[in-house]
């Protein structure tokens, strides 16, 4: 019985943090959507905010509010929002029902993900 309390933990903590980004990853991927759908009224609040900034920071901001940047950056964020939404998706999936297959794979996309940040 004790060998199991460290499983359960284990399996809860997993869940845990896979839900968190679960949720961070379905919220990247609606702010992408909603860049996609509704480009204007991003950029005329960007625009309300730079009012307190200075000079040399307006300038950044107005290049970075360009109506094609703004498109870009959308599909950047609906590509990894998705990307985060799936992987937490099988992690969380894959811990819940205890599904070898799906931790495998959950654990292969970990050691990918980990493989590219050290490249």
């Amino acid at each position: 019985m004790v060998a199991d309390c460290g499983a359960t933990c284990a399996k809860y903590v997993l869940c845990l943090f896979n839900f968190v980004f679960f949720v961070v990853g379905a919220t990247v991927l609606c702010v992408g959507v909603w860049l996609v759908a509704d480009k204007n009224s991003f950029i005329h609040a960007t625009k309300l905010n730079s009012v307190l900034l200075d000079e040399e920071s307006k300038l950044v901001v107005e290049e970075f509010t360009e109506p094609d940047v703004v498109q870009q950056l959308a599909y950047v964020l609906i590509a990894l929002g998705t990307f985060i939404f799936l992987v937490s998706f099988i992690g969380y999936c894959g811990a819940i029902k205890e599904s070898r297959v799906l931790l495998t794979a959950y654990a292969l996309f970990l050691i990918i993900i980990f493989v590219l940040q050290v490249t």
